[in-house]
């Protein structure tokens, strides 16, 4: 019978045209599956079913009434993403994926701007995601898999993707802690609970930590995040010293603040020498966490925080 693959692929594109106005019904539906037809590793077949993603830009533009096309956007980084890392698409695919759209956009009257920053940033991801995959199964040095990792999570930082984002952080955090680089874990679960508010609104799916099947308000879990990062803190030894404190007075109102904070929530301070071994520097520069004032430690342990 040949490559049915190939077959099918070229059928499945025919019915997507055939579609007619009732495509829009299937956007962003129908991107996961037809990026799996285009991720088949056979060159005309790809040729023939990339076309689709401008359509689907296309369509989403001309009928969603906004004038845009960030669901096709969204999704499609989405499942490109979770299909690289499991191991399809190649730098062929990457290449062949801007042209083809660069192609495309160029001639649409008014896709031809803001479809052409979409293909770049594509590609850029797609690159970014390729040397990660390559990286992660090949390369044995921790330090380039940990700065691989930074600039995954930076693209997705950027296009404000948290979902995507949050993810990558945990997989940093595991590279610091599998390295015992303590510290380093710690700062990166900070950028997740920097990301929640001080309040009883529930957090939504994809703020929570990964494997989590507890909904936690994000007031709690900014709460168990910092009790994490105040245990990385401890781990690295991530103390201010006696010689610090002595060069910097006008922190000493702060750390006093923190050591009767976690005295609050059952901590153990370090001994005077050491002083407040908890969130560092950065700590002390977070003012949803750090502006609660001498009063308020004075209540009971259901603090209530101020609103970020």
């Amino acid at each position: 019978y040949g490559d049915m693959r190939k077959e099918i692929g070229f059928r499945i594109r025919d019915m997507w045209y055939n579609l007619g106005p009732h495509k829009i019904k299937f956007i962003p539906s129908m991107v996961g599956p037809i990026l799996e037809v285009t991720l088949t590793p056979e060159v005309e077949l790809r040729k023939a079913t990339i076309p689709i993603f401008f359509d689907m830009m296309q369509c989403e533009f001309n009928f969603s009434g906004n004038g845009n096309f960030h669901m096709f956007e969204n999704e499609l980084i989405t499942k490109l993403d979770q299909e690289v890392e499991g191991g399809r698409g190649d730098e062929q695919y990457k290449v062949l994926l801007e042209k083809l759209l660069l192609e495309h956009c160029r001639k649409h009257k008014y896709l031809s701007t803001s479809g052409e920053v979409f293909a770049f940033l594509v590609s850029s991801l797609l690159e970014h995601l390729l040397d990660y995959r390559t990286i992660i199964m090949h390369d044995e040095s921790k330090e380039n898999r940990m700065s691989c990792t930074v600039n995954v999570l930076n693209f997705y930082k950027e296009k404000k993707r948290e979902d995507i984002y949050i993810r990558y952080l945990y997989k940093l955090r595991d590279l610091h802690r599998d390295s015992e680089n303590y510290t380093e874990a710690a700062y990166t679960l900070l950028l997740h609970a920097e990301l929640l508010q001080w309040s009883d609104k529930p957090c939504e799916p994809h703020l929570l930590q990964r494997d989590s099947y507890y909904v936690y308000t994000q007031q709690e879990l900014k709460e168990k995040l910092y009790q994490e990062i105040i245990s990385y803190f401890d781990k690295g030894k991530a103390f201010f010293t006696e010689k610090y404190l002595q060069e910097h007075p006008e922190d000493q109102e702060k750390i006093e603040l923190l050591k009767r904070l976690i005295a609050l929530q059952g901590g153990q301070c370090p001994s005077p020498t050491r002083r407040s071994s908890v969130l560092m520097w950065s700590m002390l520069c977070l003012p949803a966490y750090l502006s609660v004032s001498t009063s308020i430690l004075a209540q009971p342990l259901d603090l209530k925080y101020p609103s970020s």
